[in-house]
């Protein structure tokens, strides 16, 4: 259970936002910038032409007023930048288009959102809207507890010097400009952190101070880190009155495989409460050191792209193509492109025999299914399903791609009271018709758009689970919105989903598939498991909202959005765990394994070899032993014989058996054992399979490590 904790009892933690823009822009795909933009969309942050991606990449702003070279801008450098980019900085649609950086408004421009201000003025709150007084002495400290433990509800302080931050920081939102701020955690000061405001519409649509914020703890102390980490987002939960959204995802993904953690935090600046943050972990260097033991290789961004050219489609064999969906933040390197490419034109052009000999060498298969099994069973209106982009790519040391999931505000629809606040509808309430069982959207035969609403009344305003509020998917197969109906297997013939299309066209992999997505029905979505923990979750942070000035929906909202209505949280997850259990694609029996066990067998001073043991449950056809050498790489299968070799009993005895090849000393291994059924039905022990494999490692020293010894 989560700590109790009392208003202003709660400690310091680091907030890290999803990477990338934190909520969906205005604009349905395929429709393009409004006509008074004319055929240039918007400026970064913004819309491509006809609903293509996002256009990225910060103003550069740093290299030209940073007069010491020292990498980042001293208070006089500034404000000498602050004054050059009022009238300097790019607008939507060119200098006398409307709005400032990112589209929609900006520093300058006009603020459609959220918080109480009149219209024109700045973002600030106004005068009679201040949080509450919180000191670093009136909150418990967690020192003991990792930065992203799911039952820690910590407060991070950050200290400005100057009394204008909120300014200063709005007039370098989408700029390479930090400012750096004393950061209080756990009672320990962490000096001159880098922060900048970040999101999309989680700026854009938010009118008061309450904003997305990116902190870089290395920015001015190298090597400064909090808690093993860097760099730390914080996730100002827009359009999310229940504020639980992220932290749920995080916390039922991470159960199963690598994804980014979250949790939740109080935000304090300068003195004032600004409220419960999500505190998500950064697609960084430490991420991959934390969750797949190695720091190597190129890190790929996936902004939104709305156009759906971003889903792993063959773009040809021009470079520039894939350079104008994807986006390197690691070392750009031409390899690492180019590796890209070949994965697209092998998921686009090979055949199945092809694809299953080609395919694992160039991606992670099993970080791939259980990706595509969370993305579905929690709808993740930012993910793979629903456009095609927002995701993230890994190209590891050894040239093979992680799919992982980022941006997970949009999991699971939306709450709130019936004609709240809350972006979505739960199950396509608010919006167009749901999902067919291939995973398209259309209204039923002879039926208008709007007869999915029971009022027969259209929404304005963004998309819900329920879709784009009568409007359907772009062209180019751009966007399918998720419903709490969306099958198992929708979008398995969608050519507009490659990575869907074509590893659920391999029936192995499809089974795989089924298994790991049946696997997060039955546990992490179960309400008997998943309860408890939204209740001490809402327990811990209900007195928080209770006193926060700079709530974005308010504590009324935040009962509501948890309580037992249609269109709340809970009501959303029970739904679409019982949609989950019934649907015919994931319905037993399913295979049973028990009793795995291995040891390593050889002779004295020999490289020895893994054997494996594991039994088999009724009716099992066959089970196989998938083994891999070092942290990362494909697997070897081996079949595995019931023949009496491998257990104490005898042939028949339902215990399967199998042993490797010999292997050097010293290497490390990592195995899982599948069971199929004689109907194609699989399971894996460990349940992730391949995500999160059994590890271990030989007897006896390396070779490296024997002659090290040798040489003394």
């Amino acid at each position: 259970m989560l700590e109790a904790i009392a208003p202003l009892a709660l400690t310091l933690t680091a907030l890290l936002v999803a990477p990338a823009l934190a909520q969906d822009p205005p604009d349905p795909p395929g429709f393009g910038p409004p006509p008074s933009l004319g055929a240039g969309g918007m400026g970064p942050g913004g819309f491509g032409p006809g609903g293509g991606p996002m256009q990225r990449g910060d103003l550069k702003v740093l290299e030209q007023f940073d007069a010491d070279h020292d990498g980042r801008l001293s208070p006089a450098e500034r404000t000498e930048a602050r004054a050059w980019l009022k009238t300097n900085r790019p607008r939507r649609g060119g200098p006398g288009g409307p709005g400032g950086p990112g589209g929609f408004g900006g520093p300058d421009g006009f603020r459609p959102g959220r918080g109480g201000e009149r219209d024109g003025e700045r973002n600030d709150a106004p005068a009679d809207r201040h949080g509450v007084r919180v000191l670093p002495g009136e909150v418990a400290s967690f020192a003991d507890r990792a930065l992203f433990d799911p039952e820690v509800v910590r407060t991070i302080f950050l200290q400005f010097p100057q009394d204008d931050w909120f300014a200063e920081l709005e007039d370098f939102y989408r700029t390479d400009v930090d400012i750096p701020a004393d950061v209080v955690v756990d009672g320990q000061t962490y000096r001159g952190v880098g922060v900048h405001m970040r999101g999309n519409t989680s700026y854009q649509m938010v009118r008061t101070r309450k904003k997305s914020l990116h902190l870089d703890f290395d920015f001015t102390v190298a090597g400064q880190q909090l808690y093993g980490h860097s760099a730390t987002n914080l996730i100002n939960n827009n359009e999310d009155p229940s504020l639980l959204h992220e932290t749920i995802g995080a916390w039922v993904s991470n159960r199963h495989a690598q994804a980014p953690r979250s949790n939740l935090v109080r935000v304090v600046v300068n003195g004032e409460d600004l409220g419960v943050y999500s505190n998500v972990e950064h697609f960084d260097k430490d991420f991959l050191e934390a969750q797949f033991g190695s720091k190597k290789g190129s890190r790929f961004k996936v902004p939104p792209d709305f156009s759906g050219g971003a889903a792993l489609k063959d773009l040809g064999d021009d470079l520039a193509a894939y350079k104008r969906a994807y986006e390197i933040k690691s070392k750009d390197d031409p390899q690492a492109w180019q590796r890209l490419r070949t994965l697209c034109g092998c998921l686009g052009n090979a055949s199945d025999a092809q694809l299953q000999q080609q395919l694992p060498q160039l991606l992670d298969i099993d970080g791939a299914l259980w990706f595509l099994a969370l993305d579905n069973a929690l709808l993740d209106g930012d993910g793979y399903y629903s456009r095609g982009s927002d995701y993230a790519l890994w190209l590891d040391k050894d040239q093979r791609f992680h799919v992982i999931a980022r941006d997970g505000n949009e999991v699971l629809g939306s709450d709130g009271p019936p004609g709240g606040r809350g972006r979505r509808g739960p199950g396509g309430q608010f919006g167009g018709p749901p999902l067919g069982p291939d995973g398209r959207r259309g209204p039923p035969d002879g039926a208008r758009p709007d007869d999915a609403r029971p009022d027969g009344a259209r929404r304005g305003g963004r998309m819900g689970p329920g879709g784009m509020r009568g409007r359907g998917p772009g062209p180019g197969g751009g966007m399918r919105m998720p419903t709490v109906d969306q099958p198992a297997l929708a979008m398995a013939d969608d050519t507009a989903r490659p990575l869907i299309r074509r590893l659920l066209g391999i029936p192995a992999w499809r089974e795989r598939y089924l298994f790991f997505l049946h696997t997060v029905a039955v546990t992490s979505l179960d309400p008997a498991v998943l309860a408890p923990r939204i209740d001490a979750w809402q327990a811990a942070i209900d007195p928080l909202v209770r006193v926060d000035a700079h709530s974005l929906e308010g504590h009324d909202a935040f009962v509501a959005a948890l309580g037992d209505a249609p269109q709340s949280l809970r009501s959303i997850l029970r739904t679409r765990h019982q949609k989950l259990l019934a649907d015919p694609a994931l319905q037993g029996p399913w295979p049973a394994i028990s009793d795995v066990g291995h040891a390593f067998v050889g002779g004295p001073g020999d490289d020895p070899a893994l054997r494996v043991c594991a039994r088999g449950g009724d009716g099992t056809a066959a089970m196989t032993l998938h083994f891999g050498t070092g942290n990362l790489g494909p697997f070897t299968a081996v079949a595995m014989a019931d023949d009496g070799q491998h257990g104490d009993g005898a042939a028949g005895d339902g215990m399967f058996g199998a042993t490797t090849a010999p292997l050097p000393q010293g290497t490390a291994v990592r195995y899982f054992v599948e069971a199929t059924l004689p109907s194609g039905r699989a399971a894996c022990a460990p349940t992730s399979g391949g995500a999160r494999p059994t590890a271990l490692t030989t007897p006896g020293a390396a070779k490296g490590q024997k002659k090290q010894e040798r040489d003394g």
